[in-house]
């Protein structure tokens, strides 16, 4: 088996701010990546549930795609 010298982190999701679009860490990596999905599956009830929950709807994953991009591929 080989052996990697790999360094890990934080995951970070970014979520953009208007009209200046600079790009802040929302603090919650798990419901974020539970927003993408839902988006990118067309889970209405699960976008709905997670919104309720007040996780952002502008929250983008590591390049940048929002839950609206996800939803529109």
């Amino acid at each position: 088996m080989l052996e990697y010298s790999v360094q890990t982190g934080q995951s970070q999701h970014l979520a953009s701010e208007g009209e200046t679009d600079r790009s802040q860490v929302h603090g919650d990596a798990d419901t974020i990546v539970e927003l993408l999905w839902a988006a990118a599956q067309n889970d209405i009830d699960g976008l709905r549930r997670l919104v309720v929950q007040g996780v952002p709807v502008s929250a983008a994953d590591y390049d940048g795609r929002t839950a609206l991009h996800l939803a529109a591929a």
